[in-house]
């Protein structure tokens, strides 16, 4: 912990971290782990989490429809 002392990653806080992991994740390329990942993290911190997961879900399971009509 000491090692992120005062760095970025740390002032942005815990919520605020996985938040941008959930938009990267809406952002990657379609994967079912990573909708089964999100699905797995719903309901657990907050409402402003929960929205973003929801983003990048709906972002990855369009990614996933997408690819199997091709």
């Amino acid at each position: 912990m000491n090692n992120t002392q005062g760095s970025p990653l740390r002032r942005t806080g815990y919520i605020n971290f996985l938040r941008n992991i959930a938009i990267g994740l809406g952002n990657a390329n379609a994967s079912l782990d990573v909708v089964e990942q999100l699905k797995s993290k719903l309901t657990i911190h907050n409402a402003m989490l929960d929205e973003h997961i929801e983003w990048a879900l709906d972002e990855q399971q369009k990614k996933l429809k997408d690819s199997t009509q091709v």
